[in-house]
């Protein structure tokens, strides 16, 4: 029973861990996105978060959104508050040069929170 229980256990942390692959890799992503342009290029980190929540959400649901219905969604999955809400609008309306690094930087923070620890509804 107990070699049972052992065998089960490995089998639910592999498939959770192949399950994840995605969110490691665009962990991985945000890292080289960093390294790279020494703060964050938000344009770069918002379709991240797009591809994750593609990847995590049915299609149907996350494709078609944007603007404040885009918004909405990462609001009701606890993304951000009200800062990066505005950063976000401010993103698709106004160009990367109008942006403060320092929030670039934070929306950036947020985002790899954001990322490492939502869950999905079953």
């Amino acid at each position: 029973l107990l070699l049972a229980l052992l065998a089960f256990a490995l089998w639910r942390r592999h498939r959770r861990y192949v399950a994840n692959r995605y969110r490691r890799e665009a962990l991985a992503e945000l890292d080289r996105l960093e390294a790279r342009h020494g703060a964050a290029d938000a344009r770069a980190v918002a379709e991240l978060v797009k591809r994750v929540a593609l990847h995590a959400w049915p299609r149907a649901a996350t494709a078609s959104l944007s603007g404040a219905a885009w918004l909405q969604f990462l609001k009701q999955r606890d993304f951000f508050g009200d800062s990066a809400a505005r950063f976000l609008d401010d993103l698709e309306y106004h160009g990367d040069a109008d942006l403060a690094e320092g929030d670039a930087r934070q929306f950036a923070k947020e985002a790899r929170r954001w990322i490492e620890r939502f869950h999905v509804s079953a």
